[in-house]
């Protein structure tokens, strides 16, 4: 039986799967020409990388680390060398045939070629390849952002790597005047954050904390850069439209981390303490830029309407799923904040002078804040048991990083620990009158997460039952302990399995308690009712 043209194409195409080997595809080609077939995708469809058009935000961008480990190597493999130089040849024969000229998977091909030898001369080799792509842009050949990844990527773990993004940052904005597609999007300038983020890590190994610094300083920049952008965009109509991930807030938290680390290693008490401060300003960031956003959507719910254009309902649904990467990732972000400053404040036993002569650690003073932090994660585990997990939408945003068994996981332990750590600060610090009325709310709040959770860690609810003990034995107000009383009571209700039998030893018979009735049923007490003194 003769084979036809798509019998040699799903041939052709079979190569991509090992490989590439110029030998084997040419003689699969001067056999279509025998049977005086022919096509152009028999020259396209064997290459590697290249061959599947792809949606950029479906494809994962970090190669370099994937494959390399984030480490160039000072030899490259001998048959990746082999390899990519065949696809070189390829590319050259295609450009001798009059018919054919190369396409975007053709350049794309190459550069993720010449990256995955993971060498800086194979670097080096990509990005002439890339600036050739740009160079040789047209009609029919048009590059997209998903193009430059490789090279973007492979930039974190260059010593320059900051400049170097930036430099490709601004090429891409200089030829999206021509091509918008390829406007920077949240997750290329968010590689600047984890460039620098990658070279503190480098360096901290030299314990220099002059450069930590810098970096932790040069993070915070860039990261509220970008938010400026994203509102920007939102308020103004300037610029363009991208989407930020909670991932490079915490990459700006841990810069600052790693260098509070430092000192506390080092005995820098008072540096610690303002590191410490600067780490909960990403807190503090990321809960300005989700209340900025609401804000926006109370708005464009009022105007929508009015204006029912496709553009702007585009933009309020990408708006909207923004918020909803932001809560419920929320969790993560601030359980990273919350842990580096009780490690500083386990350390030392610093205080924040306050008017009136009080005296406070640095976590009460970021009391209402962190109140701020807990109800943001609480409203998106709220929403998800209204709309639950698949309505949200948010997924073809960056999705290959977070795979979707183990995201709802993640969330539901970084939420626990969350809580977990908040109420065992809580028990440890004496806030004084001035901030009683927050510590109880906050831990009510806590209580209420932890009794409609669906998952828990045993270990982790019965150390925060003990903790919210420890408090309500130094309440000396009986509406106070009443009420906080009654929600712990429910939330141990609402966890049948866990046998608190420390709670015991504090309170005497936890059956007794429970056969009060009134204790068992959900709280209702006003906010108001529980206020500053």
């Amino acid at each position: 039986m003769k084979s036809d043209q798509r019998v040699y194409e799903i041939l052709l195409s079979s190569f991509v799967h090992g490989r590439f080997d110029r030998k084997m595809v040419l003689n699969v080609i001067k056999d279509m020409e025998r049977n005086e077939i022919f096509s152009k995708k028999m020259y396209y469809c064997p290459l590697r990388w290249g061959s599947k058009q792809c949606p950029a935000g479906f494809i994962s961008w970090d190669i370099f680390k994937k494959n390399h480990d984030g480490k160039f190597r000072k030899e490259p493999i001998e048959e990746d060398i082999f390899e990519v130089k065949q696809v070189e040849a390829w590319l050259a024969l295609i450009e001798q045939q009059p018919h054919l000229e190369l396409t975007i998977g053709c350049y794309e091909a190459v550069i993720q070629g010449w990256i995955r030898t993971g060498t800086l001369d194979g670097f080096k080799k990509a990005e002439l390849w890339a600036q050739r792509c740009l160079e040789n842009a047209s009609e029919n050949l048009q590059p997209r952002l998903q193009t430059f990844f490789p090279i973007l990527s492979a930039s974190i773990y260059l010593n320059e790597g900051p400049e170097k993004i930036n430099e490709w940052v601004n090429e891409l904005e200089k030829h999206s005047m021509s091509y918008p597609q390829l406007r920077p999007d949240g997750r290329v300038k968010s590689m600047i954050v984890l460039a620098w983020r990658q070279y503190q890590e480098s360096i901290c190994k030299d314990r220099e904390l002059e450069k930590a610094k810098f970096v932790a300083t040069e993070s915070s920049i860039e990261l509220e850069r970008i938010c400026n952008q994203l509102m920007d965009y939102h308020l103004h109509g300037k610029g363009n439209l991208f989407f930020v991930e909670t991932a490079t807030f915490c990459d700006v938290a841990s810069c600052w981390a790693t260098y509070l680390q430092m000192l506390i290693r080092q005995g820098c008490k008072h540096e610690a303490k303002n590191a410490a401060s600067r780490v909960l300003e990403i807190g503090s960031l990321y809960q300005r830029l989700i209340r900025d956003i609401k804000g926006l959507l109370l708005h464009r719910d009022d105007t929508l309407m009015e204006e029912k254009s496709e553009e702007s309902n585009s933009e309020t649904s990408t708006l909207y799923l923004q918020l909803c990467h932001l809560l419920y990732r929320a969790s993560d972000l601030y359980f990273l904040v919350l842990s580096s400053v009780f490690e500083m404040e386990q350390t030392y036993s610093l205080h924040i002078v306050e008017d009136k002569g009080f005296e406070c650690k640095l976590f009460v003073k970021y009391l209402v804040e962190t109140e701020g932090m807990l109800r943001s994660s609480y409203e998106m585990h709220r929403l998800l048991q209204t709309l639950g997990r698949a309505k949200l939408g948010y997924d073809p945003y960056y999705n290959d990083d977070y795979p979707h068994h183990e995201e709802a996981e993640k969330y539901r332990t970084t939420q626990t620990q969350l809580c977990t750590i908040i109420a065992t600060m809580l028990s440890k610090e004496d806030t004084g009158k001035k901030y009683l009325g927050d510590k109880i709310r906050i831990l009510m709040l806590v209580l209420r997460i932890i009794a409609e959770k669906e998952s828990f860690n045993k270990g982790q609810i019965s150390h925060l039952f003990i903790d919210t003990v420890k408090v309500l034995q130094h309440l000396e107000n009986d509406f106070e302990r009443e009420v906080l009383l009654k929600h712990l009571f429910w939330a141990i209700s609402e966890n049948s399995n866990v046998e608190p039998a420390e709670l015991s030893d504090i309170f005497g018979s936890i059956e007794e308690k429970k056969s009060n009735e009134q204790m068992l049923e959900e709280p209702t007490t006003p906010s108001n009712r529980i206020h500053r003194n």
